[in-house]
Parts: C-alpha cells; structure tokens; sequence
C-alpha cells in the first residue's frame, strides 16, 4: 500500500492486514473508512497522511491496529498518521460529543515515531480520538503544530518523548477536551503546551485524567506565556516527577484533583496573573528538593487579580523548603486568599513562606489568610514571614496552630521578632480548634474508580526487594503484557500472563536501580507501578 488514494476506500478485514510499503495519502475530498478488527502494518519510516476524512472505529473487542511490519517489534520502526490542515477535521457537540468528521476510536497505534513528529502527527487540524491506546513511540505520542484537537477515553504511554506535545494552541472557536484519559510512563513528560492563548468562552479542559510515572517535565508542562482559561479538575497525579508546571497562567482552575506521591513541585507557577484558583485538592505523600507548591509574582505588567488557595488538604508531604510559597510582587494590589486549609503531619522546615519580589515601603493588601488548621510537629516554622520591615505587615487572624497557647504560636511563626528586619505578623484572634477543609466536590479515588476501564489498581510487597516481589491486581489479568522499564525508558523485560491476580517477579541478572511497570491487557484494562531493586 502506497501512494495516493484518491477515491472512497475502505479497508474490510478480509483485506487485512494492510502493509504501507510506501508513503501513502488519503486525497482530500475522499474518504478511508478502516473497519473493526483490520491490522496496518508500516515498514521503516513510513506515513499515512490524510489530507481527506479518517472514519477508523473500531469496536471494544475487535480493535484496529497500527503497528510495525518488524518481525520483532520496537519504538520508532515506521513513522506516523498526519493529519494536515487538509483533512476534514472533527465537529463536536457543546459537551465535547463527537458528531462528524475524522475519528479514530478504539484504535491502537504503536512502535511508530521514527519521524520525531510523534506517531500522530496533527497541523492546523481537529480530528477527534476516543477509546484509542498510543504507546511505544520513539518520539511523543500526539504531536501538534496548531491542531486543537480532543482526546476522549484513551492510554498514551511509554513514549520516549512526551506523551502530548502541543507546540501551540488557540482557543478562538471552540473548547478542547481532554477526558477520561491515562497518561503513562512518558520519558519527557506527559502533556506539554507550548504556546497558547485562550477568548472567552472558550476553555482548555483536562478532566479526570489519571497521570502516573511522567518524568522530567512531569504530569503537566507549559513553560510559555499566555496560557488562558484552563481547567485542570477532578484528575489524579500520582508519582510524577513534577504534577503541574507553567508560566502566565490566567483564569485557571486546579481542583478536585488528588496529588499524591510526586516528586519535586507539585504545582509551579511562575509569573502567575492571578486569576484562578487552587481549591479542593488532596496533597499527600509528595516529596521534593525545593517547595510543593509554588507561585511567584514578579512582573509588574500582570494583571491585577486575585487567587484562591482553598479548601485543600495537605498530609504527609516531606519538602526541603517549604509546603507552600507564595512570592509577590506588592505595587500593583495582587492579592492571595489562603483560606479553610488543613496543613497536617508535613515534614519541611516551613509550612507557608511568603518571600517578597518587590516590596515598597506602604501598605498593600496581598494576602487574606484565615480558618486554616496547622499541626506539623516536624515543621520549624508553620507560616515564614520574609517581607522586609518598612513594608506591609500581614494579618492572619482566626487560624488555628494546634494550640491556644500563644507562646507556641510565637515560636512557630517568623517575623519581626524573631530579626528586626522582617515585617510584622498579627495573628489575633486565634481559633479554638481545627476546620475541616472540604474536598467533597469528589471522593477520594473516585476518579481512578471512573478510569477502571482503562486502569487496574496494583500494588507490590516488598518494595524496594533485594530478589523478588509479587505484584498483586485489584482486578484478575485475563490475557496480558507485563512490560518493565529501566529509569531510561529501555525495555528490559516483557512476559506474558493469562489468568492471574498476581505476578511473581524476579530480578535475575538486573542491576539495582528503580524500574517502571507497564501491565495492557488486551480488552483495554491496564495498570502501572514503580519497583525498587536493592
């Protein structure tokens, strides 16, 4: 298969499988309709292009592949599926429902990537995926030039590159949805927005999305400017080196999301606008060498505006600086409201530190904190105050420190009295006892339960093993790959099993380090892990 296809084709299974030998082209104004159950095979280097409409939908049991044409498989064999601006691209309802157009569902794409433009390829186009499983890239496994396409129901993992790489967005006519998905095991990072901008009404929607192992970058990235309307709601992150990273977001949401045991920042945000919220959030078990959660305002040009941190619960995070930094710029009135937050059992030398970026001498109203709870034996300071004397001094009535007693609560605040050059803290009147912050906008782990369709809950003991553990599956394994992974990315091992809840797994002749496990079984369930070997 080569060349142009320049009429209404279909690909049926008795044609099947289908070898692209050649570059091939779907011509536009045609039509390549792929049915449930073909396989497309790719020799080295080579692409599929649909300058027309894809119509490739499969079904839950009889999925269509795109794979290697290799005897023995490997990322990067063949190179990609573009879609170019040519092709038809995809309408969607209000609620991100998919109506006509380019579609590929229950599809599974792997071992591609050997162009560096991810195995698919989108520029300028919005077709639509659902149900779809991309893995195995030697690249990333979405790339996007201009393409503001969505993502409904589907693995992207163990890709070399990102999982996600959108090199610019827009959003001018449409909402972009990014729902239900799981995002595995990707080298650089899973979702990385490079440019991008946003009109009202329009919003970048990542919704109850599961993202685990992501490293370098992390579970999120967007290093540029201008990034708007963004809602990063009811998701889990979950051992990911780094959860959410960016620069210049305005009129963002993250909430109802649940953070836990990640690495490094959990949330990064630098030359922050203020204008969103951090609300109704669980952090737990994150770790790292700086702060877990960090805002810096430090341009005079942004915007004034406010920022909520609520209702979030903070347990069991072990950071070297800080839980929570907040770094104004106080001449232009931003203001922070850190309110009805429990900061429990954290191991850090200072729960909450706010470090000036500018701080003229006068009175600026940029912090409200009031109704939090704090009990950190382990912390030095729960609220570290670094504005200098002369400028604004905070009050942060009506919190709770543990106690009633004011002298722990002298020595477990940092201000003026403690070196003349800070700002003054008051902190009367205190509460009582502690609020409960309320996260009730979703049970904890709802979101995972939701995902069970895509992922299996597992767990190994011991770990970190010195030979062998058992992984052990929330849900039995009918037909499925174990596949595991060096902290490289290589692929080390890959078996097969049938009818089991666990795995016995033994180390042999590998060499100590941390590894990555990816479990797929072929009906779509699929599940992931961390081992230790020493």
């Amino acid at each position: 298969m080569n060349g142009f296809i320049s009429a209404n084709t279909t690909w049926n299974l008795v044609g099947s499988p289908y070898i692209v030998n050649g570059n091939a082209l779907l011509s536009n104004g045609n039509t390549l309709t792929i049915e449930p159950g073909v396989i497309v095979k790719f020799d080295n280097d080579k692409a599929l292009q649909i300058d027309g409409k894809l119509i490739a939908v499969g079904t839950p049991l009889n999925r269509i592949i795109f794979t290697s044409n290799q005897a023995v498989p490997s990322a990067g064999d063949w190179g990609k599926i573009h879609f170019p601006d040519l092709c038809e691209d995809a309408v969607l309802d209000a609620q991100g429902n998919y109506l006509s157009g380019s579609i590929m569902k229950y599809c599974d794409v792997r071992y591609g990537g050997g162009l560096g433009f991810g195995e698919i390829h989108i520029e300028a186009s919005t077709p639509y995926f659902s149900e779809c499983r991309i893995t195995q890239s030697s690249s990333s496994g979405f790339y996007s030039g201009t393409g503001d396409f969505s993502i409904d129901s589907s693995l992207i993992s163990d890709c070399q590159d990102y999982g996600i790489y959108y090199l610019s967005y827009s959003l001018t006519s449409h909402d972009i949805f990014f729902r239900n998905d799981s995002i595995l095991n990707n080298i650089n990072g899973g979702i990385f927005l490079g440019s991008g901008g946003g009109s009202d009404p329009y919003y970048f929607r990542i919704n109850k999305c599961t993202f685990l192992n992501n490293l370098n970058d992390g579970a999120i990235s967007a290093p540029n400017y201008s990034h708007r309307n963004l809602l990063i709601e009811e998701n889990h992150f979950e051992s990911n080196e780094n959860a959410i990273t960016g620069t210049g977001f305005e009129k963002t949401s993250i909430s109802c999301n649940h953070f836990i045991a990640n690495t490094e920042n959990v949330i990064n945000l630098s030359n922050y606008s203020s204008s969103g919220s951090i609300s109704h959030n669980i952090f737990n078990a994150n770790s790292g060498t700086l702060s877990m959660i960090q805002i810096q305002n430090t341009q005079a040009t942004l915007f004034i505006g406010r920022t909520y941190i609520t209702d979030n619960v903070l347990t069991n995070n072990s950071y070297a600086s800080c839980c929570l930094r907040y770094h104004p710029r106080m001449d232009n009135d931003q203001l922070i409201q850190i309110m009805n937050n429990n900061f429990e059992n954290n191991n850090t030398p200072k729960i909450i530190s706010i470090d000036n970026s500018n701080a003229p001498p006068g009175t600026y109203d940029f912090i409200k904190m009031k109704y939090n709870s704090f009990s950190n034996p382990l912390a030095q300071y729960e609220l570290h105050n670094n504005i200098p004397y002369g400028s604004s001094n905070m009050t942060v009535d009506s919190n709770y420190w543990g106690t009633t007693v004011t002298a722990h609560i002298d020595s477990v605040i940092y201000d003026y009295f403690d070196f003349a050059n800070q700002s003054v803290v008051y902190y009367q009147p205190i509460l009582n006892s502690p609020i409960e912050a309320n996260t009730n906008c979703i049970p904890f782990g709802s979101n995972v339960n939701e995902n069970r369709n895509r992922l299996v809950l597992s767990s190994a003991f011991p770990n970190p093993f010195p030979e062998s553990t058992t992984i052990r599956f929330a849900i039995g394994l009918q037909d499925a790959t174990f596949m595991l992974f060096n902290s490289l990315g290589q692929n080390v091992k890959t078996e097969n099993y049938k009818l089991v809840t666990e795995i016995h797994f033994s180390r042999k002749n590998l060499p100590d380090g941390i590894y990555f496990y990816s479990v797929i079984e072929q009906n779509g369930l699929m599940s992931s892990g961390k081992l230790i070997i020493r």
